[in-house]
């Protein structure tokens, strides 16, 4: 089969301004998702989804409808983030989960556009050189974390937590994304971009680290993608970058909250694209309010009517009656009930049903108190996460106490 020919760029023309056009409506799909609400982003991701694939077919020569198909990633990414139900998994295997789809998408985009896995710089040029690239992710995942602070997606820094988180974001956020954007993206916008090719998708780069709501590392993020760009433009490999973008979220997310942290329980990320921080994140946001707990006032029980004590009888002579010593009458407490994880990481969630949002995480053997219950007894209420009450499904754990005693407790 023929290779894509890519012709040498003749200035703006039709496809710089569908570029633009494109970035619009991918910017206003990540603004309404984070900032309105995340179906009516989801909308918008859709409309600019349903926009490629028409232009596409409307007047687009080869080389503009290579483009236009990778720039169906873009929005592809948000969707899919928004449209899988993640929230019934730990933020871990949201990366896991959504990357599937679009490694397959990939697989399918290379085919259908003749394009060599080798031109979208899956090769091994100048490995040396690549390797040292890739230790510059060990400079950027530091500054990242300086600006954005996220919570920890291990419990602790040790081996057996962290191997197979770094190798997740490694393969699902580093590879998958590189292979999108300094890959086919880039290799496909230099017919109708020429030199702007770069900073044009590390500007789509940098629009899906919206989520994170930090104008700082929106910026950091494209310096970062604009480096990673040039640096796949000189040496014609995504190896050297891969590993830096790896390691960049490995250090964010894995290493530096317990280097320079303070160690916080691991907290369930929200954020809006496919991976962390200098991966497209894909955070679905939180939907729902912060439920707080109505705590059911108890039922006083009847108090017997004091019965009429007879009166005194003369006597002959009084004599002396002890002074009758008041007792007090016990009081009931609230019963102290434990709940001990026996799942490995089990989602804690703003109200008692899996279409709250998840507000934090407990971890095997984690023990916590157990303040309320729902009507049906499927979840219960436990103190606290960040200072706050939430609940969790007890199933995935053993009560320890007379839990049926629980107040009855809603969001």
């Amino acid at each position: 089969m023929n290779e894509l020919t890519l012709k040498t760029w003749r200035g703006p023309g039709r496809s710089t301004w569908v570029a633009l056009g494109y970035l619009v409506g991918i910017t206003m799909g990540e603004l309404a998702t984070t900032y309105i609400e995340p179906r009516v982003g989801m909308i918008v991701h859709c409309m600019v989804l349903l926009s490629l694939y028409f232009t596409s077919f409307n007047g687009a020569d080869e080389n503009e409808r290579a483009f236009l198909v990778s720039m169906a990633f873009a929005p592809l990414i948000r969707i899919l983030s928004l449209a899988l139900p993640l929230m019934e998994f730990p933020t871990l295997y949201w990366y896991l989960i959504t990357s599937i789809p679009l490694f397959l998408g990939l697989v399918i985009a290379g085919n259908t556009l003749e394009i060599s896995w080798a031109n979208l710089g899956m090769n091994l040029r100048r490995l040396p050189l690549q390797i040292l690239i890739g230790l510059s992710g060990l400079v950027f995942g530091t500054l990242e974390y300086v600006i954005l602070r996220p919570k920890p997606l291990a419990p602790a820094l040790e081996w057996r937590y962290i191997l197979w988180p770094a190798f997740v974001l490694l393969v699902c956020t580093g590879l998958l994304e590189e292979m999108i954007f300094r890959g086919l993206m880039q290799y496909t916008a230099e017919h109708g971009l020429g030199r702007w090719t770069n900073l044009y998708v590390s500007l789509i780069f940098a629009v899906l680290h919206i989520g994170y709501q930090s104008v700082v590392d929106v910026i950091f993020v494209l310096v970062v993608g604009f480096f990673f760009g040039w640096i796949v433009e000189r040496t014609h490999s995504l190896i050297g970058v891969t590993l830096a973008h790896g390691a960049t979220n490995i250090l964010l997310f894995l290493v530096m909250p317990f280097v320079i942290g303070p160690p916080a329980p691991p907290v369930d990320q929200i954020v809006l694209t496919q991976s962390p921080s200098t991966a497209i994140e894909i955070q679905p946001l939180a939907v729902t309010p912060t439920a707080t707990t109505l705590e059911l006032a108890a039922v006083p029980t009847t108090t017997p009517a004091p019965t009429p004590t007879p009166s005194p009888t003369s006597t002959p002579a009084p004599t002396s009656t002890p002074t009758p010593t008041r007792t007090s009458t016990p009081t009931a407490t609230a019963p102290v009930v434990q709940f001990t994880t026996i799942a490995e990481i089990l989602n804690v969630r703003a109200g008692p049903g899996t279409t709250y949002d998840i507000v934090g995480v407990l971890y095997d053997t984690q023990e916590v108190n157990l303040i309320g219950r729902a009507g049906d007894a499927a979840w219960v209420q436990i103190c606290c996460i960040a200072g706050e009450p939430g609940w969790v499904a007890q199933e995935f754990g053993e009560i320890t106490g007379e839990w049926e005693r629980l107040p009855i407790t809603f969001p």
